[in-house]
Order: C-alpha cells, then structure tokens, then sequence
C-alpha cells in the first residue's frame, strides 16, 4: 500500500513538473475534464448545426415557391428562417477551440430558445390540428407536421446548452473541482489496473523461469535381488 502511495505521489509531482515545463514554453494545457467538455462541445453544437439546416431545408422551400411564383412572403416562414439560420450559424462560431468561451453566451443560447418556442407555437398551432394528407397555401401539411417537431428538438438542445453555459459561467469552480476529481479518480483506477496486469505477469514470468531452472526429478535406482 506504501509502495503504490508513494508511487501515485511520483507521477503526481511528474506531471506537474510536465506541465509547469509546457506552459512555461507558452503552449496551454488541456486537463481531462476541459478535454471531455470540449468534445461533448463539438458534439452538441454540430447537432444544433445538423437540426437548424433540416428546419432552413422545410421552410426554405416555401419561402423559394414564393419568390418564384411573385407571391408576397409569408411572414411565419420568413420568421423561421432567420432564426434557423441564426441556429446555424451560431454553433459554427462556439465550436472554434481558444477563440471563445461559448459557456458565457448563454443569454443567447437562451434568446435562441425563445425565439425557437415562439417558432414551434407558431407552426404548431397551425398544423398540427390539420389533416396529414391536406395542403396548406399551397404546402403539405404531412412535410409541416414534421417541421414543427424539429422545432421542438431545436428549443430542447438550445434549452440544455444555455443552462448549462449559465451554469458554467456562475459556478465554474465548483463545476471544475467536480469533474477533475472525477477524472482523478478515474485515472487512479486505470493506473491501479495496469500496475497490477504488469505485477501479474512479471510473477508469472518469474515462476516460468525458476521452474525452467530447476532439475527434472529422478526416480531413486532399483535394487533386484539376483
């Protein structure tokens, strides 16, 4: 027990050696909690990205049939577009890594929200109440219904990512502490794992090797009687 102590306590001090060495040089390290958040970052921002585009593909379309056909534009659609690509262009920007602290944007995650609620009750409240196989002014209701559900997806995610950048930016050092200490435990946990495969299989190499040194037995001579 001494013994793995004082070797976690090594490595410890290693690695703070190695980083105080790394950020002496001017480059930034990246601990496993910041590396964990950056990732589920990327992922969420690219989905908010995926969805904002599927929503620009429905009403896009019809505000195009309206440009082509020198109808007046429907102002619900032209309110869904722009927040769609508000939503689109937004998750591009956050997901640059060192530029900015997309966390302590949260007023706009949240303004995104609202704008998507209002978006959902908009289009909710007209077609949802219709039948599936009817058109609309022209559009199908079916394609419609489906829009309004991304919408819903849209003010889920822009929902989740403004609280928790809320949370971030208010209690960012109790939300660190939490997740290096997580990290921490996890990492003792692999170390442990490791050291004890090596321990095992250098004792099971160790008790090969004796037993390939020692003599084969030899059964004790016979004496017959003549």
């Amino acid at each position: 027990m001494g013994k793995s102590h004082a070797k976690s306590k090594a490595t410890a001090t290693a690695t703070t050696y190695a980083r105080k060495q790394v950020m002496d040089k001017g480059f930034k390290v990246i601990n496993p909690a910041a590396k964990f958040e950056l990732i589920a970052r990327w992922i969420a921002r690219g989905l908010q990205l995926i969805f904002a585009l599927i929503v620009i593909g429905f009403y896009g379309h019809r505000v195009d049939q309206d440009r082509k056909a020198g109808k007046a534009q429907a102002l619900a659609w032209c309110f869904a577009v722009v927040v769609a690509g508000l939503s689109s262009i937004a998750p591009v920007v956050y997901s640059i890594p060192f530029v900015i602290k997309s966390a302590r944007l949260w007023s706009f995650d949240l303004l995104l929200f609202v704008l998507w609620i209002i978006t959902f009750g908009i289009f909710a409240g007209i077609f949802l109440k219709r039948e599936s196989g009817t058109e609309y002014e022209g559009t199908s209701v079916r394609a419609m219904k489906v829009a309004v559900w991304f919408d819903l997806i849209n003010c889920i995610f822009w929902l989740i990512t403004g609280v928790y950048g809320c949370l971030r930016t208010f209690c960012a050092g109790w939300f660190e502490q939490r997740l290096d200490r997580v990290f921490k435990k996890g990492e003792q946990k692999i170390g442990e794992g490791i050291d004890y495969g090596f321990d095992g299989a250098r004792n099971g190499a160790r008790g090969a090797f004796s037993k390939k040194k020692q003599p084969m037995p030899t059964e004790p001579p016979v004496a017959y009687m003549v």
